[in-house]
């Protein structure tokens, strides 16, 4: 991957890796795909989501399903979001297109247990900076007509890292959550300690 940066003079950006096998014979491919990293706003004033109707076949895996990226990219595009939350047959909020989802009602934090959703790095150490400031996890998915009982939401990713979410449709959230920017502080120092360490 750092040949391919290196070739390509490209320094920021997000590169994907796919593998498959046909016929016996495996392929791999490298390549740059559009990226959007949130806004020093962003994170200030959270970003705008919206519920897509969708669920993923085997959604530890990452495997690639064309007609749910496309849908959900030409939804965001269409209603101008950053991001839109998978709803499955049973009305439960999963995850983002590309990110998890968590929910926070007083210092507990909800999120979909890991068989319903793809197990990204960011959301295991979000969960460790949680269990560190001692506050409540509790992993089960959001009911989707039920998410004006909850007083913030945000999403976990590479890109994102921890982002607010200012509105679901609708419904409106807080995005300057006491319990959310506690935890915003623990993982960007987390962050930020793992770099020093690479350097030294």
């Amino acid at each position: 991957m750092i040949a391919l940066s290196t070739r390509n003079q490209v320094m920021d950006g997000n590169i994907k890796f796919a593998y498959t096998v046909k016929d016996e014979i495996p392929a791999y491919f490298y390549g740059f795909i559009p990226h959007s990293y949130p806004s020093f706003e962003d994170f200030l004033k959270g970003v705008k989501t919206d519920l897509f109707w969708a669920e993923r076949e085997s959604p530890n895996a990452k495997i690639i399903q064309q007609n749910i990226r496309e849908k959900a990219n030409q939804m965001i595009k269409e209603k101008e979001l950053y991001e839109v939350l998978l709803v499955n047959s049973d009305g439960l909020i999963t995850e983002g297109s590309r990110s998890n989802v968590f929910f926070v009602k007083g210092n507990r934090f909800y999120t979909a247990p890991v068989y319903q959703v793809l197990v990204g790095v960011t959301r295991q150490k979000v969960l460790e900076c949680l269990s560190e400031l001692a506050f409540p996890i509790i992993e089960e998915a959001v009911f989707s007509l039920e998410i004006s009982a909850y007083d913030a939401v945000f999403l976990t990713g590479t890109s994102p890292n921890v982002l607010p979410v200012n509105c679901i449709g609708t419904s409106t959230f807080q995005t300057n959550n006491f319990f959310v920017e506690k935890l915003m502080a623990k993982y960007n120092l987390m962050v930020e300690t793992y770099i020093r360490s690479q350097k030294t």
